[in-house]
């Protein structure tokens, strides 16, 4: 099994999680990632009806769909939904794309707020859909670019935790978090979220990199290097001020969503 399809069956599930079992076997059922039409930031799935094609993009299951493909990528991800006309066999080709047919991107993301420096930045993005803040950090240089651009989903329940000690300004407050997943041929990858404040300055640091995948299924920071996978690290530095800002301004906005959902 290719990695572009362990992750598309992690979408799933991660779909499945919102839906009854009804509606995720009439909506999910058959759905499958078409390897030869898919690149690493482009998916086509192949549905069984054009009503499936529909639900799934229409604006309520768009947005969840392409939610859960950044999550599973860490990446934007374009994912394109197509019709057999009948119950393809093997090495039978899909249709051409038809009007109608769906290509989804999720690239205009809801911000947040933003804390940008000389050389690094952390955005804060609505990820709500599936529960979450998205941060969305990099490292640059002035004139040549970006060095690393990282990303880590905050649970909303972690994050009102985080951000009210961000806002009451805590002396010394620390935080970790460390997720992950695993690649293709079971290869895991890390995922650390670090907040730490220090001498009147907070600093939030997201680390990506090789990982140990636990008895227990979770995924620890491997000292291994893997040429294949390096060590990623973006430092992001706030004065208590901005850092304050920022987490008045994100729990602000989680109130209101808490009004509306």
């Amino acid at each position: 099994m290719s990695e572009r399809t362990r992750q598309w069956l992690a979408v799933q599930t991660m779909l499945r999680g919102q839906m009854t079992r009804a509606t995720a076997d009439h909506l999910l059922g058959g759905a499958t990632l078409i390897e030869a039409a898919s690149g690493p930031r482009c998916w086509t799935v192949q549905v069984r009806h054009p009503a499936s094609r529909a639900w799934l993009a229409s604006p309520h299951w768009a947005e969840r769909v392409a939610e859960a493909a950044a999550y599973v990528t860490g990446r934007t991800t374009q994912v394109r939904f197509i019709v057999y006309s009948n119950s393809p066999g093997v090495g039978e080709a899909p249709l051409p794309p038809q009007e109608g047919d769906f290509l989804m991107q999720h690239d205009k993301r809801v911000r947040v707020i933003s804390h940008m420096t000389r050389s690094a930045f952390l955005h804060v993005e609505d990820a709500l859909s599936i529960g979450k803040l998205r941060l969305f950090a990099g490292s640059y240089r002035k004139g040549q670019g970006a060095e690393a651009l990282l990303v880590h989903y905050l649970d909303v329940p972690d994050a009102r935790v985080v951000l009210r000690a961000l806002a009451d300004a805590v002396p010394g407050y620390q935080y970790r978090e460390y997720k992950g997943g695993t690649l293709a041929g079971g290869r895991a990858v890390s995922r650390v979220l670090t907040v730490q404040a220090r001498e009147e300055k907070l600093f939030v640091e997201l680390a990506h990199g090789p990982g140990t995948l636990t008895a227990t299924g979770a995924v620890t920071p491997s000292r291994v290097a893997d040429a294949a996978l390096p060590h990623e690290t973006v430092t992001v530095v706030f004065s208590l001020h901005q850092a304050q800002r920022l987490a008045e301004e994100a729990l602000a906005y989680l109130g209101a969503w808490d009004l509306v959902r």
